[in-house]
């Protein structure tokens, strides 16, 4: 392996390069520069947006401002050729203000002059080549070319006359009117008390004489009796009298005496008391219920009984029910099986309870998301039905979600960004994740890491204690440094510090001397 012959005492970001490979001093070890990476291949233009629809008709659009300008492409990586890297994709042009509603067009305006391009920058100066080997030192950027000036926006043409306004569109129709709340039940009427006898009746009084009737008139002569033979004619009638005068109207009788007043009615009142709501019973009979007061403000029902308001009617109507200045509160129909609160959304705030809200049966969401008591061994609540992307789970204002796909994965998800913070198969492995890769799993056979493992601070934790040692340690080369003590007395024999990598040979070991870039074997001598 090659030797490095490292300087002493470098200062924090000292670079130093020997056998073609480069290191940068962190203030603690020398670590190697990684090359840059290829410039990697631009993304895909999106898709175009959907065009919006078009604006009414009034004062010409705003001109939409111009998109801004692309982010120029990253330099590529510099490497023997050190190629400038690709030109970033230009800005979309930004959005066309809404245009009005076409009316008569106005005159087209004559159209800016287009400004003049700027002037291509010119090309950074190629960085040096590195040294040939392992990847050499990356050259200097060359400067970037200062960019053109931009040219003058053209003059915006004369806006067009503004077309006649369109004919007012025909009125949306009035929304159906709401259901009108029930009435409320009619309080019971008292029964009406017996209807007294009817007086006799008067007699009638006598009635006038009838007036003489006038003198029969006189009857005229008859004619002279013919010959006997053929029948002489018939003397012509007389004519009829003249009727008599009407007698005069006899006087009225005199009215008979009035019928003697019916006896009262004999209705009987039961149980009264005050605020009774009064009721009817059989016959002539009224009861005072006591457990039925009215006080001018409440009505109160006293009674111990399963249907104390029992609605009967076999209404199919989801909005029958008990309502509040006019707001339905309570409804059902009468088989769906269903108790409705607040089903017309009138309280507009919802259902509140400064309690507890119970239901052993589940509690429901949408008619197939519900709340339920774990059929499980544990836990205190469990949730049922579909979830959304078939994961069912707890999701904590659309930001974290703990879920489960009914099968055997489950995970916390990061419903932002759209990746798992922890994600694991049951009975197989769990994973930490960081920005969606996982950097430790606890796997079947122990714990596996996707990345570096140290501590959070220099000098300060250990691997394993007295008690409980690591059994083997399986490892590369073993670099070993005490830097840390060089300002606390250095190590327990001569109190200085040392910093060495232990590499493996075929016949031998090695111990490299990090500070002074000497090399050393280990002497050894095999056993039979």
């Amino acid at each position: 392996m090659a030797a490095f012959d490292f300087p002493n005492s470098p200062s924090v970001n000292d670079q130093h390069t020997d056998n073609g490979i480069t290191f940068k001093w962190d203030g603690t070890v020398w670590k190697r520069v990684s090359a840059t990476g290829a410039q990697g291949p631009t993304g895909s233009t999106g898709s175009q947006g959907a065009t919006g629809p078009t604006g009414a008709q009034g004062a010409a659009g705003a001109q939409g401002a111009a998109g801004a300008q692309g982010a120029t492409g990253a330099t590529g990586a510099q490497g023997d050729n050190g190629a400038t890297g690709a030109q970033g994709d230009n800005g979309a042009t930004g959005a066309q203000g809404a245009a009005g509603a076409q009316g008569a067009a106005g005159a087209q305006g004559a159209a800016g002059a287009q400004g003049a391009a700027g002037a291509q920058g010119a090309a950074g100066a190629q960085g040096a080549a590195g040294a040939q080997g392992n990847t050499g030192a990356t050259g200097a950027q060359g400067a970037t070319g200062a960019g053109g000036a931009t040219g003058a926006q053209g003059a915006t043409g004369s806006t067009g006359p503004t077309g006649n306004t369109g004919a007012q569109g025909a009125g949306g129709s009035t929304g159906s009117t709401g259901p009108t709340g029930p009435t409320g039940s009619q309080g019971a009427t008292g029964s009406t008390g017996p209807t007294g006898p009817t007086g006799s009746q008067g007699a009638t009084g006598s009635g006038g004489s009838t007036g003489s009737t006038g003198a029969q008139g006189a009857t005229g002569s008859g004619g002279s009796t013919g010959a006997q033979g053929a029948s002489g004619s018939g003397g012509s009638t007389g004519s009829t009298g003249s009727q008599g005068a009407t007698g005069a109207q006899g006087a009225t009788g005199p009215t008979g005496p009035s019928g003697s007043t019916g006896p009262s009615g004999s209705a009987t009142l039961s149980n009264n008391a005050d605020n009774r709501v009064i009721t009817g019973g059989s016959g002539t009979n009224l009861n005072g219920e006591a457990n039925l007061t009215f006080n001018g403000t409440t009505l109160s029902h006293a009674g111990d009984t399963t249907h104390a308001l029992n609605f009967t009617s076999n209404s199919t109507s989801d909005n029958r029910g008990i309502s509040f200045n006019s707001r339905l509160a309570i409804s059902a129909d009468y088989n769906d099986g269903w108790l409705r609160l607040n089903n017309q959304s009138q309280f507009s705030n919802g259902i509140y309870s400064p309690g507890k809200i119970r239901g052993d049966g589940g509690l429901y969401f949408d008619g197939t998301r519900y709340l339920n008591t774990p059929t499980g061994d544990y836990g205190s609540v469990q949730v049922n039905g579909g979830g959304a992307g078939s994961w069912e789970g707890f999701s904590i204002d659309g930001r974290m979600v703990f879920m489960h796909d009914g099968g055997t994965s489950f995970g916390l998800y990061n419903d932002v960004n759209n990746e798992w913070a922890l994600y694991g198969q049951m009975n197989s492995y769990t994973d930490i994740r960081n920005n969606g890769d996982w950097k430790g799993r606890a796997a079947s056979d122990g714990w596996e890491t996707n990345g570096h493992c140290y501590p959070n601070s220099n000098a300060s934790h250990d691997l394993g204690k007295t008690g409980n040692r690591w059994n083997n340690i399986y490892t590369n080369d073993l670099h070993l440094s005490n830097e840390s003590k060089k300002d606390t007395g250095g190590n327990d024999v001569d109190g200085t510090w040392g910093d060495w990598t232990l590499q493996e040979g075929e016949d031998k070991m090695f111990m490299i001397n990090n500070r002074t870039g000497k090399k050393y074997s280990i002497t050894m001598k095999e056993e039979n």
